[in-house]
């Protein structure tokens, strides 16, 4: 289910955007499902003051309770300097500062994120749609593939008909509120319905290409390419049984 976000959660920052229906939109009016619900995660997870605990009647993974399996630990952007690079086959390259990708149409979806370790957390993403990007940028019909680089040297890859037929979300708010950089900020990606090391962190470009075949970090080790849920490994005879998965 995705619907537009009703109000900008990035009005504090003095942002603007643009929101544009796509499905049912949100009720604007959660406050009452906010940090004082009592949750059901125990006082080890506590909720973040202002974080939303409920959505539509189901109850969300607080933020606090998610572990941090990256390659390299938590990243911190330079929010002045960075950039959000569209490249390889697009006819119009993109690099996009942190405020101009909050500005571009806002979606929301009921996302439950699942580890190849066997836990899962279902969360309230926010963000702009992959299909919305690939439109901006032009990209070529002919490619099939995107390519996410990010801060910490970590790479996966999505295909394109996935992302466009999923609506797959570029993140940068989760249960009301923007990612911190233990989340992924400024952007991560919510790989709905893939495994947990598909959803890239801290992503710094999006790499249109035509290379089905390619391999990203975990893949090389031997994880599935396509990260559908179901697949483990496209060679189990390889594994080596890292201790930790993005």
């Amino acid at each position: 289910m995705i619907g537009r976000a009703a109000r900008p959660l990035w009005a504090a920052f003095g942002l603007a955007a643009a929101l544009v229906a796509c499905g049912e939109p949100r009720p604007a009016t959660r406050e009452a499902d906010a940090a004082t619900a009592p949750s059901p995660w125990g006082a080890a997870s506590e909720l973040e003051p202002a974080e939303i605990a409920e959505y539509r009647g189901e109850a969300l993974t607080p933020r606090a309770s998610l572990r941090d399996n990256s390659i390299a630990g938590p990243q911190y952007a330079d929010y002045e300097s960075y950039r959000l690079e569209l490249t390889g086959l697009v006819g119009r390259p993109l690099s996009l500062s942190y405020r101009e990708a909050l500005a571009l149409p806002a979606y929301e979806k009921l996302i439950t994120l699942h580890c190849v370790e066997g836990w899962s957390a279902a969360m309230l993403w926010t963000g702009t749609t992959l299909a919305g990007l690939l439109e901006l940028a032009q990209a070529d019909p002919r490619a099939d593939t995107l390519l996410f680089i990010c801060l910490d040297g970590y790479e996966t890859t999505m295909e394109i008909a996935k992302a466009k037929e999923r609506s797959i979300l570029l993140a940068w708010a989760t249960n009301g509120l923007p990612l911190s950089p233990e989340l992924g900020a400024p952007f991560q990606i919510a790989a709905e319905e893939k495994w947990g090391y598909k959803w890239a962190k801290w992503v710094k470009e999006i790499r249109v290409m035509r290379e089905p075949g390619y391999r990203g970090y975990w893949e090389r080790r031997g994880y599935s390419v396509s990260g559908e849920l179901g697949e483990r490994s496209s060679d189990p005879e390889s594994l080596s049984a890292p201790a930790e998965f993005r």
